[in-house]
């Protein structure tokens, strides 16, 4: 099956479905994918469009860009 593309209204959100898996991207790498008061209504939209469609069957999401964790230092002996 095609995934099909979900517009959002911003840019700072991207949504894809595809075999019944809604997945829903973050697109601010630049602020290390930090809510935003144009990003947490879109998501919230979102959430419930998805919710309501039932080809949907679960929702992942992620952000886009690079890691914002780090990695532990090792222990000192």
């Amino acid at each position: 099956m095609a995934a099909t593309t979900l517009s959002p209204g911003t840019d700072t959100l991207l949504c894809e479905l595809a075999d019944g898996v809604a997945t829903l991207t973050v697109n601010r790498p630049d602020k290390r994918n930090a809510l935003s008061d144009e990003l947490t209504p879109a998501l919230r939209q979102m959430l419930l469009t998805v919710e309501a469609d039932p080809a949907v069957r679960c929702v992942v999401i992620t952000g886009r860009g690079y890691k914002a964790s780090r990695r532990a230092s090792p222990a000192r002996s």
